[in-house]
């Protein structure tokens, strides 16, 4: 069942609290073992998710749903906190809450890549060609959607313009 932002938003910062709550109460049993530290590293990368999910429906609720998370200060910042919360639990974790992060992280991308994911449209403008003023020749202009900065700063913009017109090959 899908709930408001503003409920998510609630939802997610109570978990933040809880999870941060549990991983400072169980410290002593996360430093026992080498597999208890990973684990701990685990629950890091949970936290940053929850914090990033927090953030993002804050952000969607003050500003409209159309703001999108960036990678910085959001997901820098979430990341930050979470190692931070995961380095005081024990120095390993921080590293593996890092690298599970990281993977986590790509996952969430895909599916909001799959979910809010839009094509590049085609337009058709004609112009005036210099041999010929009297014919107008119809270029095709592509949008290409650079792909780091709508993976990475979330918000798409007009990377380059491929310019093709009908009849030639190659640009002169």
């Amino acid at each position: 069942m899908a709930v408001t932002s503003g409920v998510s938003f609630v939802l997610s910062s109570i978990l933040t609290v809880l999870l941060f709550s549990g991983m400072q109460i169980y410290k002593g049993w996360f430093s026992s073992s080498q597999l208890h530290t990973v684990f701990g590293g685990y629950l890091g990368s949970i936290l940053f998710i929850l914090m990033l999910t927090a953030v993002g429906n804050l952000e969607a609720t003050l500003f409209g749903k159309s703001f999108q998370s960036k990678l910085f200060p959001e997901v820098a910042g979430s990341l930050f906190v979470a190692m931070f919360a995961s380095g005081m639990v024990h120095r390993v974790a921080t590293t593996t809450c890092f690298l599970f992060s990281l993977i986590a992280l790509y996952y969430m991308n895909q599916i909001s890549q799959q979910v809010y994911s839009t094509s590049p449209t085609a337009s058709t403008v004609s112009f005036q060609t210099k041999k010929r003023k009297d014919q107008s020749t119809p270029i095709v202009l592509l949008n290409h959607v650079s792909w780091i900065q709508q993976k990475w700063f979330g918000y798409v913009k007009v990377h380059a313009a491929q310019i093709f017109s009908v009849g030639v090959l190659s640009p002169v």
